[in-house]
């Protein structure tokens, strides 16, 4: 067993931060460059330590491998620094064969500790089924693996639904297949190890009956700087909370709108956060699921739901 020590369940609703520290003019080994990307990394750490929520973190591993092991080690020592207060989701977006798949998910939860991860199910079933095994055998249950559906960047690639892509070819089957597999491996409904990736704007995607009927948690990036709607964002939000477990629903992850890539300060970065908790009108769904839980009190009304 490979459980880790982390047995804090994987938030499922509200905010996620994202960890993507940039830099202006990359040179891999300038320097300067490297200063410059470690300080903005930093103001993304000491945003976190200054808030007075756990958040889910979302560090994106594209941005730290372009430094190659310098990147990687810096990855890993921000990881070790944050995960004792803050579930990380290493947004990799993982899709092999089943062998080189299995080391890029020994990376992400043995090597780094991390949570949840992100995985593109290009090559069908087998990859999501090997993501879960592997995430319920290091997290001992209270992980989630995210698979792919329909993102935030709309393609125009002839490959999109075409024969020979496997079986999981459109949002249809990619739903279908989580939700039989989640059953499959006999989770209970109060936590989903599975979730989906639907980009904040897909509205199309988000109000199908057969996703909503799924109950699988949802990953919805977009909102900020990808131009997703926060109103549709809200609605989105306080309807996959309205009747279901406290295990589903809706998780939106901030990055730019927050950090900038690390160029705001740590105290900018707070009122960002606060900001997008007020447009998601967060306090009201907290209100709203704590007198589910208990009828008649509001002393959970300032809970934390994400």
């Amino acid at each position: 067993m490979k459980s880790s020590e982390n047995t804090t369940v994987f938030p499922c609703s509200g905010v996620c931060l994202g960890i993507d520290p940039v830099v202006d003019d990359f040179e891999p080994n300038s320097p300067s460059v490297r200063r410059s990307f470690e300080a903005r990394l930093e103001n993304h750490a000491q945003a976190l330590e200054k808030c007075d929520r756990h958040f889910a973190i979302k560090p994106n591993l594209a941005f730290f491998l372009r430094f190659g092991s310098w990147g990687v080690g810096l990855l890993e020592s921000f990881c070790a620094r944050m995960k004792a207060d803050f579930p990380i989701l290493l947004d990799g977006k993982f899709g092999e064969i089943e062998n080189s798949l299995q080391g890029y998910l020994d990376f992400a939860f043995g090597t780094l500790g991390a949570q949840a991860v992100t995985i593109n199910p290009f090559l069908g079933e087998s990859t999501i089924r090997l993501a879960l095994a592997s995430c319920l055998e290091f997290t001992g249950g209270f992980g989630r693996v995210y698979v792919l559906c329909a993102t935030s960047q709309y393609g125009t690639s002839e490959l999109n639904g075409k024969p020979g892509l496997g079986k999981l070819q459109d949002a249809a089957a990619i739903i279908a297949a989580c939700a039989a597999l989640e059953e499959a491996f006999g989770m209970a409904q109060e936590h989903c190890p599975l979730g989906l990736v639907i980009g904040a704007g897909r509205s199309e995607t988000l109000s199908r009956p057969d996703l909503i009927a799924s109950g699988l948690p949802i990953l919805a990036p977009g909102l900020g700087a990808q131009g997703a709607s926060w109103d549709e964002a809200r609605t989105v939000l306080h309807r996959s909370n309205v009747g279901r477990s406290a295990g589903n629903g809706c998780l939106f992850p901030l990055s730019r709108f927050v950090f900038d890539g690390g160029r705001n300060s740590p105290e900018l970065a707070l009122e960002k956060i606060q900001q997008a908790l007020d447009l998601l009108d967060c306090n009201s769904l907290a209100l709203k699921r704590a007198r589910s839980s208990h009828p008649g009190s509001n002393d959970q009304a300032n809970q934390d739901i994400s």
